[in-house]
């Protein structure tokens, strides 16, 4: 007889460790459907970083032979040629490191996605859109971390064990029954009620009693681990909810100054492109504002990327995974 619930105490300490286990099981699914997520866009930023390099190789090649017409027919010196193979030349290995850093990923994706190959993945350089941030969000709280209710089921499960360590020092109690008929003759036997017998004893843990206190504080010093380990956790949460809507704020403010100052370059581009046509600037100049201009294109494709990213581990942070 569990007189003193020891056993469902005990009991109650596995539910709870089998909860904090799906917790745990829980938050590395997150985790996993988030690497995945940033691969792919990692993907899809590699392809728009290394269409951005061709489409300038392409106007640097073009420069490059303009420069040669220009000598052959006594209209400029050979001095920004040097300049332009270099430019094409550099712009070239930045489109190798692109195509190998594709592959990488691509590799990488295989990897976290468990299979053979890839096969019906979209091509696309043009990352996706997120409607509404999640910082613009009705105000969130952080229940739904995996980690935290990893953590906190497993203070409740000490708690429980606390009990079971406490309750070792109580005295156990033994019941048996025993079923008996007596009788002398056959009739007797049939036409008698049995006789049911109940005998108990009680014994006390007295020679045990250093040995199970000890495990007392024991358990009672595993129960304050467990919540220290939630707070930490806790305050962990909290710094990163922090850090992930600063960065937002912060990548929004530079999403929106790059794209100013991409919109001016590529005025300036075109206003240096019909000086160059009037003999008005040099070819260098010229290719100063293009590569300028490039350089942006690419520094903004680099902060949407960042910023989804960020919105990724925001959701991470707030407990908002995938649905078991």
């Amino acid at each position: 007889a569990d007189v003193w619930q020891k056993i469902a105490d005990n009991v109650a300490a596995q539910d709870m460790t089998i909860a904090s286990n799906q917790a745990t099981y829980q938050g590395a699914k997150d985790t996993l459907v988030a690497s995945v997520m940033r691969t792919y866009l990692n993907i899809i930023l590699q392809q728009d970083l290394l269409n951005i390099e061709q489409q300038r190789l392409t106007v640097l090649e073009n420069n490059e032979q303009s420069i040669v017409e220009r000598y052959q027919y006594g209209l400029g010196d050979l001095e920004a040629l040097d300049t332009a193979r270099t430019n094409t030349a550099s712009t070239r290995a930045t489109i190798a490191d692109y195509q190998e850093q594709i592959a990488q990923a691509k590799r990488a994706l295989v990897l976290l996605v468990g299979a053979d190959k890839l096969e019906n993945l979209p091509t696309t350089s043009v990352l996706p859109e997120v409607i509404e941030p999640l910082s613009a969000l009705p105000e969130q709280d952080l229940a739904r971390r995996p980690d935290l209710q990893s953590a906190y089921y497993n203070i409740q499960s000490k708690r429980y064990l606390v009990d079971v360590a406490y309750k070792d020092l109580l005295p156990s109690i033994t019941l048996s029954a025993s079923l008996s008929d007596l009788a002398t003759t056959p009739s007797q036997a049939l036409l008698t009620s049995p006789v049911w017998n109940l005998l108990g004893s009680l014994s006390a843990p007295l020679f045990q009693g250093g040995a199970l206190r000890a495990q007392v504080d024991i358990a009672k010093l595993n129960a304050e681990q467990a919540f220290w380990e939630y707070q930490d956790t806790l305050l962990s949460a909290v710094n990163e909810v922090e850090n992930a809507l600063g960065q937002e704020q912060s990548l929004t403010q530079q999403q929106l100054q790059i794209s100013k100052a991409l919109a001016s370059a590529k005025r300036s581009y075109s206003n240096y492109q019909s000086k160059y046509q009037q003999g008005l600037v040099d070819i260098l100049d010229l290719l100063t504002v293009q590569q300028q201009v490039y350089d942006l294109q690419a520094q903004l494709s680099q902060i949407n990327y960042t910023l989804l990213t960020n919105r990724i581990d925001l959701g991470l942070a707030l407990g908002l995974g995938v649905s078991s």
